[in-house]
């Protein structure tokens, strides 16, 4: 009687592992599972736009804003990014680093310190970007949500920049 009860459940047992660790184990976190930084992993196309309206004395540039990188996401937590931008007129090739950390929902937030930014150069600063992620990673929307320019955080961002990332 017990052979005939432990075949049955190492079955269930060596199913349930499979599912959680392994290729079949992210195939179901990429269907819509619990995500993690590994679902944000690869090489994504990014887009953003939207306006810039800093304070002074950061506001040469505010006005209209667009970017266009290549993202590399590691799966760990960390963005490298290559990116053409454009100003209110003024472009700006840029190569920065950034941290990335996603919730069990798909939801992520990006941290960006010390931007290659025309209008604080030399000046500290700190950017973060909140978004969600679909179709398992694939695909990610993300706004501007925070951001620290000379060590005083703006109560009121004024700047509306939103993304979109898409895997390559």
């Amino acid at each position: 009687m017990r052979s005939r009860m432990f075949v049955p459940a190492l079955a269930i047992a060596a199913c349930a592992i499979l599912t959680t660790w392994g290729p079949l184990g992210r195939r179901v976190s990429a269907v819509g599972g619990p995500y993690s930084n590994d679902n944000f992993r690869g090489s994504y196309v990014m887009q953003f736009s939207g306006d810039v309206f800093a304070p002074a004395p950061f506001d040469k540039y505010n006005g209209k804003f667009y970017r266009n990188a290549r993202v590399v996401a590691d799966g760990f937590g960390t963005l490298d990014v290559t990116s053409v931008a454009n100003y209110a007129g003024t472009v700006a090739h840029e190569h920065f680093t950034a941290s990335y950390s996603v919730n069990p929902d798909g939801t992520f937030t990006v941290t960006a310190v010390n931007l290659p930014v025309l209008f604080a150069q030399n000046v500290p600063n700190t950017f973060q970007f909140e978004g969600v992620l679909a179709n398992g990673g694939a695909q990610a929307k993300v706004v501007l949500s925070a951001v620290n320019l000379g060590g005083q955080q703006l109560p009121n961002i004024g700047s509306v920049l939103i993304g979109d990332f898409i895997r390559q």
